[in-house]
This record gives C-alpha cells, sequence and structure tokens, in this order.
C-alpha cells in the first residue's frame, strides 16, 4: 500500500469509527494515488478538533508527520513521511466564493454518498461545488466539465437539481443548470 493510501484510509477509518461526518468535496476518482491534489474536506465546525485527532492518529499510525499547518479560510494540513512525500488535507466548514456562504456543511453532509472506504457529496451539491471552481478559477476546466456530465447523467430529480442551483446560485441558478444538462448531452 502506497504511504498516500495508507494515511487516508486510517483516516477515514478513524473518522468512521469517531462518528465524525465529512466529505471529500472533489477531485476524488484517484485520491490514493493522485498525489498533485489536495484533499478538500468538508465537515461542520463543532467537528473540528475531533477531526484534528483523527489526523494526529492517523499521521502516527502511518508513520507521517505534520510538518505544516495553516489558517487561511479553510484550515490547511500538510503531512510527510520519510519517503519524502506529502499529502495537503484542506478541511472546510461551508462551501463558499469567497467570502460569501454558498452551501453548508449540514446540507452537503446530510445528502453525502459512500464511495469506496470514504464520503462525496450528492450529485447536486458536487455540480455545485464544481461550477464555484469554475468561477474562482474564471475557467471550467475539461476534468470539471467531464465530471459535470457525469454528475448530471445521475440526476433523478429535475426540480430537486433546479431548487438546489437557485439557492447557490440565486437567479443565475437556471441558466448554470441547463449548462449542465447541455454538457451531459456531449461537446
Amino acid at each position: 500500500m502506497n504511504a498516500r493510501k495508507e494515511f487516508l484510509s486510517v483516516l477515514f477509518d478513524g473518522l468512521d469509527r469517531e462518528a465524525v461526518p465529512y466529505c471529500i468535496l472533489c477531485n476524488y476518482k484517484n485520491i490514493f494515488s493522485d498525489v498533485s491534489s489536495d484533499i478538500d474536506l468538508i465537515v461542520e465546525a463543532e467537528n473540528l478538533e475531533r477531526l484534528r485527532d483523527c489526523l494526529e492518529q492517523a499521521a502516527s499510525l502511518s508513520k507521517h508527520e505534520l510538518v505544516h499547518r495553516a489558517r487561511y479560510v479553510n484550515f490547511s494540513f500538510v503531512y510527510g513521511n520519510d519517503a519524502g512525500t506529502f499529502t495537503r488535507i484542506d478541511v472546510e466548514t461551508e462551501v463558499r466564493w469567497r467570502f460569501f456562504p454558498v452551501l453548508s456543511a449540514k446540507a452537503v453532509l446530510g445528502l453525502r454518498r459512500k464511495h469506496q472506504n470514504f464520503y462525496v457529496p450528492h450529485p447536486r451539491h458536487e455540480s455545485v461545488i464544481l461550477f464555484i471552481a469554475g468561477i474562482w478559477r474564471q475557467s471550467l476546466s475539461e476534468r470539471y466539465r467531464a465530471q459535470l456530465a457525469e454528475l448530471y447523467s445521475q440526476s433523478r430529480d429535475e426540480m430537486a437539481w433546479k431548487r438546489t442551483f437557485q439557492a447557490a446560485f440565486g437567479y443565475l441558478g437556471n441558466t448554470l443548470s441547463a449548462a449542465q444538462a447541455e454538457m451531459a448531452r456531449g461537446p
């Protein structure tokens, strides 16, 4: 087992054992092997201390050390190991664009779903998260476009999809929802 996979597996097991609801927000398809990407995780604010305890335990059990911790808008933890590889965990307590809250942790965690041995957002919430990232970067990568198309193909309730987008994006919600529907139809 590679060091990153070991660290994350121990972390996810610990979070489950300690009943700390969490969710990996995006970029989870190759989470155990893609060392070029950090892990964006969401928890409710009242569970931050318990999350930190699970991070410490995962680091200890997988022979990692905390090498950097920072508080930006989120909480960022970087762990390293003897092999010289690093794993960065960014922890959010809400999804926001700049300083505007868009999705609460409670909303995201309430509809999360199991994927492999960890949790990911409901397709509607993950779609909002990916659009926020695209707006933030002022472009939508091909990887995110493909993921948005895949997420839309999982939609079962078009009205719930529209309500989620209207709540997140206001009057532009319908436009973004329609754009996502077009992505699902092809290039």
